[in-house]
């Protein structure tokens, strides 16, 4: 992680929070819907986004669905490297719209 210093993880206090350690503890496997074996699996999506506009909308139609994961882990990520908890993504308080 940035500052090389090990912090523990707020979830669990008994591990570091490492760059494996934070794949594991926000399965960013699961939740970006790739295999266990891919070592880092942000930087691998992070590889793959396209430099050009796509052509066909088949193209970059997985965009639609993995960028929003891919800002939520980073926002978690954020929250947990400076040591607070991330908001939660459902605010009782808040009234539907309809």
């Amino acid at each position: 992680l940035p500052d090389g210093c090990f912090h523990p993880c707020l979830y669990y206090p008994t591990a570091h929070f490492s760059r494996a350690h934070a794949i594991q503890c926000l399965h960013m496997h699961r939740r970006l819907f790739l295999p266990v074996p891919i070592e880092d699996h942000l930087s691998f999506l992070l590889n793959l986004l396209p430099t050009t506009k796509p052509r066909q909308y088949s193209e970059g139609s997985s965009w639609f669905v993995r960028w929003p994961i891919i800002c939520t882990i980073l926002h978690e990520l954020k929250h947990l490297f400076h040591h607070k908890l991330p908001p939660s993504l459902y605010h009782p308080e808040r009234q539907f719209l309809t």
